[in-house]
């Protein structure tokens, strides 16, 4: 027997029967189709499970390889992985098709299947054409189409499941088994289609070329392995970097895992698409529908462009998943109609994904090239960043983390956002106005927004010079007063208009100031003001603004008093940074920090509208990023919104993000003052609170043993001076909470923090999350350590009243926590320790003292 000898004669009796089923005299009634049809559709099926659909499914490997491991390396670079591999898939079929043609087809698929899980191109070459050229060969004309679109829907099932299984495999078990949990599933796929695939049934003896120029000499399979090669260079583009995109540009502000499922909506669209695609074809014809299909995905393409917003990008991933998958599937159904003969169709069908590989190749790195080498500010301006570097020789964050010049720039516009009122069952609640959860919103910056002179379209209408105003107009200021504070005589070396403007300053200066210069040992906060805010109307709008709001959570004031200071400060302060000409100095960047107090005195319970609270952070993140030189000041600014955004990620139970990168804290463990100690373990809480609520891509063992092991390495090397002066253990009998004395905030603020990234570790620990024998003790354990650290917690919130920003912690650590405690005792001091929580800081605790009540089944108070 020759070396040809193969089931040729089987393909060959399917070329007569389908000549004959196609031919006039052929009745109307089609035959069912047979056995040895039904075993080619069927292998055809798990081909295109195993290979295109794992090949869609590189996108959220590019994500990981990027911000895993790989992250030095460009989206260029990397893409060669996805490409090279989908390259050598569609371009070895120009091999793999005349050897289907010469009746290796039962080799190929047995080797491919075993070659795949050592080099996923080269094994999926020698699967893909062969299956799909032998499923095309097998079917008649008029029900070839359709079964194709059945077998194409294959690749959009398996790039729904694949992303999904790595992105939950990856944190539990890590990459390497990740992938190889994959490997099995393919492997046991593949499996059954070994057993139906046809046995050598006779012998081939007819020479077949490794090419067919002739093909060449006629035009239509020349215009469609042109346009097979553009199209190939395109449609893989959003199968690699959607994801990313998503991840980087889209949804910075939110804590998601859309990003990784973006894939699999695609994909699971891509289903319905290659099924309709095939009933069409049945209607109009294969060449027409690929046709549409080509058009409709160009145009969406360029709709890309304009995806600006959540929503957007998964409407977007749905049309693409649906239309795109259009020009992957007919292609099996329109080759034969370009073939004079099924001799050839093995040949000219690898011809054509040649053609098709090359496109992969060359366009994922292109992508790549054009993403890493964006002109200069554009990717700020994606983000809605404002950007304004270049000058000095400095550059903004986001232009240094891309490693790319910053030298031009569009100022970011700021638009008022609408007051809305939010209901709450509470009286105390109903008795404070609903304020926005962020009075400034970041616009998209284009030609609309401005007018003819060159000024935004944008800005609140008719804003004045507020520094003019203040000195010319006293009832500008002192209208935000109730009648029953009259305007006294304006000392001419103060701005304030009424005794009562002037005491709500001796407020803020004697209880409020101590907050910000929390374990700041120069009180930064307080030497500021005092010497900046009788020049300053926007500094003391903020300053009268959070006085007014705080002292309002203590009894009942005028309700509007606070919102008017408010909205002259933001009018101010958005006037300014609309300003381009207009120096930002640390007086915006003070009142902005500021406000955001304001802000979480007045948060409403509802958990949704306090997610909102991130975008204030930022907004202070993009004026540093202005044109502020980096001071002192701005420095211990930013860690004061540190210490904001810790307490309000883990009670929403977000990502603080990359703002930490922004606070100018030294995290090695050498010698430093005691308030970089401090600051090294709040800054450590903030990479510890990512871990706990970000991807769980990244929630690995190995960096939950880097997390820990910093924390255990801070508190060997910190100064003795931070040990307590008095410790004395809970009893049964005095108290059922630790005492521990401390004398320095700093030393208060470390411990609250180290317990607080105990907690954090503790809750997120890998091996209590994972199915594993064990993982109940673990879980048993774990519990009891965090209550010990609640403990401690409480016990220096207790201890050490006089530092009120203590209270707070203790809040936090008991909202997170408190479901833990039973004993009544216990239960007691913690309802009155946020109750504490609440009356010192002004904020409404997310009806904590309600929820923890009904936990305990306790009664629960009115207010």
């Amino acid at each position: 027997m020759s070396p040809e000898s193969t089931d040729q004669r089987h393909l060959e009796a399917i070329d007569h029967s389908t000549t004959e089923a196609d031919s006039p005299s052929s009745p109307v009634t089609s035959p069912p189709l047979t056995r040895r049809q039904w075993m080619q559709v069927l292998n055809a099926f798990v081909v295109f499970l195993n290979t295109w659909g794992l090949l869609l499914a590189f996108g959220v490997f590019q994500t990981y390889w990027e911000q895993v491991q790989f992250p030095d390396r460009s989206s260029s670079e990397i893409s060669w992985i996805s490409t090279v591999s989908g390259f050598l898939l569609l371009f070895s079929g120009i091999i793999t098709g005349p050897l289907f043609d010469y009746g290796y087809f039962r080799s190929l698929v047995v080797a491919g299947s075993l070659l795949e899980g050592i080099c996923i191109g080269l094994g999926g070459g020698m699967l893909y054409v062969p299956s799909i050229t032998a499923a095309a060969a097998s079917l008649q004309e008029f029900r070839r189409a359709k079964f194709i679109g059945l077998i194409a829907s294959a690749t959009g099932i398996g790039g729904v499941i694949y992303p999904i299984m790595f992105r939950q495999l990856v944190s539990s078990v890590g990459f390497p088994w990740a992938v190889r949990s994959i490997a099995f599933v393919v492997f046991a796929t593949y499996l059954p289609s070994w057993a139906v695939l046809p046995y050598k049934t006779a012998q081939n003896t007819a020479i077949r070329q490794w090419f067919d120029p002739s093909a060449l000499a006629e035009p239509p399979f020349v215009l469609a392995i042109i346009s097979a090669f553009f199209a190939g260079v395109a449609y893989y583009l959003p199968l690699i970097y959607l994801p990313l995109f998503a991840e980087t540009t889209i949804l910075t502000l939110h804590n998601t895992d859309l990003p990784f499922y973006l894939l699999s909506i695609v994909n699971g669209a891509s289903v319905l698409g290659r099924l309709l695609a095939g009933l069409l074809a049945v209607r109009i014809g294969s060449f027409e529908t690929c046709t549409a299909g080509l058009a409709a995905s160009a145009s969406l393409l360029f709709c890309w462009v304009a995806v600006s917003s959540k929503v957007g990008v998964i409407v977007w991933s749905v049309f693409w998943g649906f239309i795109s998958s259009i020009i992957v599937s007919m292609p099996g159904a329109m080759l034969p109609l370009l073939c004079a003969s099924f001799s050839v169709l093995g040949t000219r069908t690898g011809m054509y994904w040649a053609s098709v590989g090359l496109g992969v190749l060359v366009g994922g790195p292109i992508g790549g090239a054009l993403v890493g080498n964006m002109t200069d500010n554009d990717r700020c301006r994606t983000r809605h960043i404002r950007c304004k570097g270049g000058s000095g020789g400095n550059s903004c964050h986001g232009c240094r983390r891309a490693n790319k010049p910053c030298t031009s720039h569009k100022d970011g516009m700021f638009r008022f956002v609408e007051y809305t009122s939010v209901e709450n069952d509470s009286e105390d609640y109903q008795a404070q106005p609903s304020l926005p959860a962020s009075d400034i919103t970041f616009i998209s910056e284009n030609n609309a927004d401005f007018g003819s002179n060159g000024q935004s379209n944008n800005r609140p209408a008719d804003h004045s010079d507020y520094q003019q105003s203040f000195q010319n107009s006293p009832s500008q200021v002192s209208t935000s007063a109730p009648t029953s504070y009259p305007v006294g005589s304006q000392s001419a070396l103060s701005p304030l208009k009424s005794e009562y403007e002037a005491s709500l300053f001796k407020y803020f200066m004697t209880s409020l100031s101590p907050w910000f210069d929390y374990c700041d040992p120069n009180r930064h906060f307080y030497t500021y003001i005092a010497s900046s805010a009788s020049s300053n109307p926007i500094l003391l709008y903020a300053v009268l603004t959070v006085a007014a709001r705080h002292q309002r959570s203590h009894s009942e004031r005028e309700r509007l008093i606070a919102d008017e200071y408010q909205q002259y400060c933001l009018e101010s302060l958005i006037s300014a940074l609309d300003d381009s000409e207009k120096t930002l100095d640390e007086s915006l960047f003070a009142s902005a920090v500021i406000l955001r107090l304001s802000e979480e005195m007045t948060e409403p319970s509802p958990r949704e509208i306090v997610d909102s609270h991130t975008l204030s952070a930022h907004i202070l993140v993009r004026i540093k990023e202005g044109n502020i030189c980096t001071s002192s000041f701005t420095d211990a600014a930013l860690i004061v919104v540190l210490r904001q955004e810790i307490f309000v990620a883990n009670l929403t139970q977000r990502p603080v993000g990359s703002f930490t990168d922004h606070c100018n804290i030294d995290t090695s463990l050498g010698p430093t003052s005691e308030a970089m100690w401090t600051y090294r373990i709040i800054a450590h809480a903030a990479k510890i609170t990512d871990f706990a609520y970000g991807d769980v891509m990244f929630r690995t063992k190995d960096r939950w043993n880097d997390l820990i092991q910093y924390v255990q390495d801070w508190e060997d090397n910190r100064p003795n001076s931070f040990l307590p002066i008095y410790t004395e253990a809970e009893n049964l009998t005095s108290s059922c909470f630790p005492k521990i004395w401390y004398c320095n905030d700093c030393h208060v603020a470390a411990r609250l923090y180290l317990e607080l990234c105990r907690i954090l570790l503790l809750a997120s620990d890998p091996d209590a999350t994972a199915l594993r024998i064990g993982r109940f003790r673990r879980m048993q354990e774990n519990d009891d350590k965090i209550r010990e650290c609640v403990r401690v917690i409480c016990g220096v919130a207790l201890t050490n009243p006089e530092f009120h920003t203590t209270r707070s912690t203790a809040g936090l650590a008991i909202g997170l926590c408190g479901e833990l405690f039973h004993d009544p005792r216990e239960t007691k001091v913690l309802l009155d320790l946020l109750s504490a929580a609440e009356f010192h800081l002004g904020w409404p605790c997310l009806k904590l003292k309600e929820d923890l009540r009904r936990f305990w089944r306790l009664p629960v108070v009115e207010s």
